[in-house]
């Protein structure tokens, strides 16, 4: 059986407390009967909101909660002694230092491995010698020039010329002077 919800119930339900006249109190095991409100023409229907009257409402119940937060916060702020604020300001200047010796580092080492390899330190990543120095390995091929395994760096530049046909010119050179006969006998004519 499904009960429909948003329809009031026709049950009696007890109400919590204590009974207001004691001669009306029930017996020990019976419930208290409350009279039952008659059904409405039309169920009630849960109030909808949109995003601005949420908002609304959330700003409203929040902003004495944001103002005891920041309360808060300049109290804790004004109750640190000058020693706990001088700690936190040194602690910070050593995190920055910290950094900054760190990529002092990494570019010492980027430049070392750049000059023994050939590979430009810009190129080179990592945060370790050994992570710089692999992918300087991983670079060094595409930089100097090396045959890549698997590359063959003329395939698909040309046609290939068929054996036996020797129509095609065998130079640039050659090319080069076809063209500028070729042109000068146009500008000729």
């Amino acid at each position: 059986m499904t009960v429909p919800i948003n329809e009031p119930t026709t049950a009696a339900v007890p109400k919590p407390g204590p009974p207001t006249h004691p001669a009306a109190a029930p017996a020990p095991g019976q419930a208290q009967q409350q009279p039952v409100d008659p059904p409405s023409a039309a169920p009630d229907e849960p109030k909808l909101f949109s995003q601005a009257d949420l908002d609304r409402i959330l700003g409203q119940r929040l902003a004495p909660l944001r103002q005891k937060a920041d309360a808060y916060d300049a109290q804790n702020e004004a109750s640190k002694s000058e020693a706990q604020k001088a700690a936190e300001q040194i602690a910070a200047l050593q995190t920055k230092v910290k950094a900054f010796e760190d990529a002092r580092q990494i570019g010492e080492w980027k430049a070392q491995v750049a000059k023994d390899t050939g590979v430009p330190a810009e190129a080179l990543a990592g945060s370790t010698l050994e992570e710089i120095q692999a992918h300087a390995d991983i670079l060094k091929p595409l930089v100097k020039g090396d045959p890549i395994p698997g590359y063959v760096p003329s395939q698909g530049r040309t046609a290939p010329t068929p054996p036996g046909d020797n129509a095609g010119p065998s130079s640039v050179r050659e090319s080069r002077e076809r063209f500028a006969a070729q042109f000068k006998t146009n500008n000729n004519s």
